[in-house]
Parts: structure tokens; C-alpha cells; sequence
């Protein structure tokens, strides 16, 4: 009898709630400040959402980021349910996660933080630990010679001059 509920509940849940790959498909906006630098990340994002019943529409701004707001305000229109965004320039970017929110669209940022906004996610990783393993990587590799270490997207505000040590 318990094996019969559990299978019961199992199978009923899914079509009560229509959850699963028996509700609608979700859709997913994906605001890119350049399309062309994120090839790999297009393509697992759409693997993913195909995975889970869901669509990706994606904009790229081409590092303009008045065309990326006039791409979210479209991706709203076309009823997305959540935003992921690459901000073409973050200082620029609080409109694009008001106007989502405005919505009652849920924003997550990659890689950038949106300053003055109240964003519902961040996703990154820790750029001084990131420098830290890359430089540890680098001197085994060759552990005697000069470095020459490139910094970041000056956009973001956070790379700084890399004198030689």
C-alpha cells in the first residue's frame, strides 16, 4: 500500500502542479554585452534549458549598452520570467534590473555587479584568488623568467596596473 501512494504521489505531483516537462516551458532572457566573446556560455546555456523544458532567447548588445536596454525591455515583452545579464557597462546598468523587476522578472548579473541596483543574484568567482592560481599555474610551468599578467575588463572598475615585481 505505502509503494502504491509513493508511485501515486510521484506521478501525480507532476501533473497537479505542472511541473516538470508536462507545464509550460519557462522563458529564460539572456542580455549579452557581446555574443561574439561568449560562444561556449551560449551554447551550455542552451543545452541546459533544453534539458529542463525551457527556452533561451538571446540578445547581443555588441557592447552598446543603449541597445542592450532597448533588447530587455523587448525580451520583457516577449515575456521572459528571468533575466540573465552580462551588463555592456555596469555603471550603466540599473535600468535593465529596475525595468525587470518593474515586470516581476527576477535578474541575475554574470560576472559583473550592478552597482546601485538591487539585483537577486550575482554570479562570479573571485578574481584575486582566480590571480592567485593562475600565477602558482605559471611559475611551474616556468618557474624562472619575466611575467607579463593582462588584467581584466577595465570596464568593471576592479583591474588595476601590474607593475613589475
Amino acid at each position: 500500500m505505502r509503494l502504491r501512494l509513493s508511485v501515486f504521489l510521484c506521478l501525480a505531483f507532476p501533473l497537479l502542479t505542472g511541473w516538470g516537462h508536462w507545464g509550460p516551458k519557462v522563458k529564460i532572457g539572456l542580455a549579452l554585452d557581446n555574443a561574439q566573446d561568449r560562444e561556449p556560455l551560449i551554447q551550455k546555456l542552451r543545452e541546459a534549458m533544453e534539458e529542463n523544458r525551457a527556452e533561451l532567447l538571446v540578445k547581443d548588445a555588441k557592447r552598446a549598452p543603449a541597445a542592450q536596454e532597448g533588447q530587455v525591455q523587448d525580451l520583457i515583452r516577449q515575456g521572459i520570467q528571468a533575466l540573465v545579464v552580462i551588463p555592456c557597462d555596469a555603471s550603466k546598468a540599473t535600468p535593465l534590473v529596475n525595468m525587470a523587476h518593474q515586470a516581476g522578472i527576477k535578474v541575475i548579473s554574470l560576472e559583473r555587479l550592478i552597482p546601485g541596483s538591487d539585483l537577486d543574484y550575482l554570479v562570479g568567482f573571485n578574481n584575486v584568488k582566480a590571480g592567485e592560481v593562475q600565477a602558482q599555474a605559471l611559475v611551474r610551468k616556468v618557474p624562472k623568467g619575466r611575467y607579463v599578467l593582462l588584467g581584466g575588463d577595465p570596464a568593471d572598475g576592479v583591474s588595476k596596473d601590474l607593475r613589475e615585481g
